[in-house]
């Protein structure tokens, strides 16, 4: 389970993310979720996941847990 807090919404989301895939899926999957659930679009497609704990971008390319996340870290998408 992972927390990702969207700025622009001012909302957070409770998500089960696959910590195999790579970032940049996870954010590309987790946009269109919240896109439906909240009946909104999202004009820039260009997110990264924010990692708080570590205080840093998590690279697009690669997956989570290649990039030192464990369960329940929370993002914020930036």
């Amino acid at each position: 389970m992972a927390d990702l807090y969207v700025p622009m919404l001012n909302e957070s989301y409770d998500f089960e993310w696959n910590g195999e895939m790579p970032a940049g899926e996870i954010v590309r999957q987790s946009l269109e979720l919240i896109e439906r659930k909240e009946e909104v679009s999202f004009e820039e497609k260009n997110y990264y996941l924010y990692a708080l704990d570590l205080e840093r971008v998590m690279d697009p390319e690669q997956s989570l847990i290649s990039q030192g996340i464990l369960p329940g870290e929370p993002f914020v998408l930036i």
